[in-house]
């Protein structure tokens, strides 16, 4: 699971699109909502996320969004890999930047969609119950809406009219993401802050078998972090790098595929990478 899910990322949307025919890609956005952005250029302008279904517990810490909007123009997308084993240990962020006036068009086009009423609204799955859900977190002047729809694109038709014309919208709104995550560019997402899931290493196939790799911090990872899931060890220790300590470590990460193993203290570890977006705190949950 930990290498499939990025050579998903754009894909999904694409396949979403495909499932429900038609966008509306030509029309033109609606006035944008945004008043002027926040201040703060961390702050979160427009995301859209897939999670959920049946996911392994690797695909759940390390989960991220799909595609992530900041105030500043900022934009980090998970972009598509080859689908190959062992993969790399990070995942492939990229990062771009738009103009304010594209940021109001993009959140112009979302307010269109329904996307940014003011109120969460979550929509479940009709019969097709191992699907994630699509997430749509948008900004305006009065706060974030969170819009999820369950299997947004498959399964039978609502019988609600008004779910069924929100998802037919959201549907339609894809493509503008599409559009924006293809344009983006290929500059490495380089986090301020990591999350990192502590577990012990075992690697029991000679044809995976990497040469270890010096822990390069000071913390030891034999003692670092707390359990992820109270009284389930195998789960893992989680702890979050922060400060200077990023800089050094991930270029070391960066070198490393999912089957690498780093030596602290005389042990061997296996690391699951989680970088954090600028809007995350650095926190384990």
């Amino acid at each position: 699971m930990q290498n499939r899910r990025p050579a998903l990322a754009l894909g999904l949307l694409a396949v979403l699109l495909a499932a429900c025919g038609g966008t509306s890609a030509g029309q033109p956005p609606a006035p944008s909502p945004t008043g002027g952005l926040p201040a703060d250029q961390d702050a979160l302008v427009l995301q859209m996320r897939s999670a959920g279904g049946l996911m392994a517990p690797d695909y759940e810490f390390r989960d991220l969004p799909r595609i992530s909007v900041y105030a500043d123009g900022r934009v980090i997308v998970e972009a598509a890999t080859r689908e190959v084993h062992p993969g790399s240990l990070l995942p492939p962020l990229v990062e771009g930047r738009i103009s304010a006036e594209q940021i109001g068009e993009l959140l112009g086009a979302a307010s269109a969609a329904g996307l940014v009423s003011g109120i969460d609204a979550s929509y479940p799955s009709h019969g097709v119950f191992d699907a994630p859900a699509t997430t749509f977190v948008t900004w305006s002047p009065g706060g974030l809406t969170r819009t999820s729809f369950g299997a947004l694109g498959i399964g039978r038709e609502p019988e609600d009219p008004a779910e069924a014309a929100a998802r037919e919208k959201a549907v339609d709104f894809l493509p503008r993401l599409v559009e924006l995550a293809e344009s983006v560019g290929s500059e490495p997402y380089v986090p301020g802050a990591i999350r990192l899931a502590i577990r012990p290493y075992t690697v029991t196939d000679p044809a995976y078998v990497r040469d270890p790799v010096p822990w390069p911090l000071d913390r030891s990872l034999a003692s670092a972090g707390a359990p992820i899931i109270d009284g389930s060890p195998e789960a893992g220790r989680c702890v979050v790098v922060t400060g200077d300590d990023p800089d050094t470590l991930w270029p070391v990460l960066a070198a490393a595929d999912g089957t690498t193993p780093f030596v602290s203290d005389g042990e061997r570890f296996a690391l699951v990478v989680r970088p954090l977006l600028p809007d995350e705190p650095p926190v384990c949950r």
